[in-house]
């Protein structure tokens, strides 16, 4: 019975999951510890930016009210080294060094947790999909893809960008065609963080937002239900698109209006 036991145990695809995501903590840990590799390019320009956002929001002196704090980001320069940087990592490095501590490498652990969120997210969307096995492998697969788990290292936006949209995807599969309001909601607000994450996180999820919604309002006028139902599921994916446009907005345009001119010019 306890062999049994330990055979189910050792065959679960949760259990290897939670194996592999020790493992890429541990040798990103050990990675980030032992490395000393020159910090340069844009790497530099977003630890810098880190910096100032960590400056602004904890200050050390001077007026410490929550006022003060907002001006002081409102007065942070975003166009360094061009073009013009979102501030959802640099703030995410910032909040980081807060609670663990300031150093260059305790800054780029931001981008390890989020490898680890995109390899967590991976897996719920691959598994909407195909068997606990088979989603784990492609887990596995993404998790080992030189490019993704080297660049899981380094302080750059693209790589929060990604995990934000792994995310965002997972929720429109959970949206039900924007039949689902709730999923529905989270894909807005995921969209939204990936705008704050990179400016270029919006052309990943344009399509697949368009493709699905197109298929469901589609679906909605198939000869199977009266008129005044079609025309009642049809409003529902209507007002759920708003929805979804509604919250990426309240999420990312206040930002971008604040710094629309620099992007005009840029």
């Amino acid at each position: 019975m306890l062999l049994k036991k330990m055979r189910l145990c050792f065959a679960s695809p949760r259990l290897w999951l939670f194996l592999l995501l020790a493992f890429h903590l541990c040798v990103n840990l050990w990675w980030l510890g032992a490395d000393n590799h020159a910090i340069r390019t844009d790497e530099e320009t977003h630890m810098i930016m880190a910096r100032d956002y960590y400056k602004a929001l904890f200050p050390q002196a001077g007026d410490r009210s929550l006022g003060a704090r907002l001006a002081a980001v409102a007065r942070i320069r975003t166009d360094v080294g061009n073009p013009v940087h979102p501030p959802l990592l640099h703030i995410a490095g910032a909040v980081l060094t807060r609670i663990i501590g300031y150093s260059v490498d305790r800054m780029a652990f931001v981008n390890t947790l989020a490898f680890l969120a995109a390899i967590l997210g991976v897996y719920l969307l691959v598994r909407r999909f195909l068997e606990g096995r088979e989603a784990f492998f492609a887990t596995l697969v993404f998790s080992l893809t030189p490019m993704v788990y080297a660049s899981s290292r380094y302080f750059m936006t693209d790589f929060l960008s990604m995990t934000l949209v792994v995310w965002a995807m997972y929720a429109l599969t959970r949206s039900d065609g924007f039949r689902n309001w709730r999923g529905t909601v989270v894909f807005g607000a995921m969209t939204g963080l990936s705008l704050l994450a990179r400016t270029t996180g919006i052309l990943y999820l344009f399509v697949p937002a368009v493709v699905v919604f197109a298929a469901s309002f589609i679906s909605v006028f198939k000869p199977k239900d009266g008129a005044g139902s079609r025309l009642d599921a049809a409003g529902s994916l209507l007002a759920n698109a708003l929805l979804v446009l509604l919250v990426a907005a309240a999420v990312a345009a206040p930002w971008y209006v604040m710094n629309g001119r620099q992007f005009v010019g840029y």
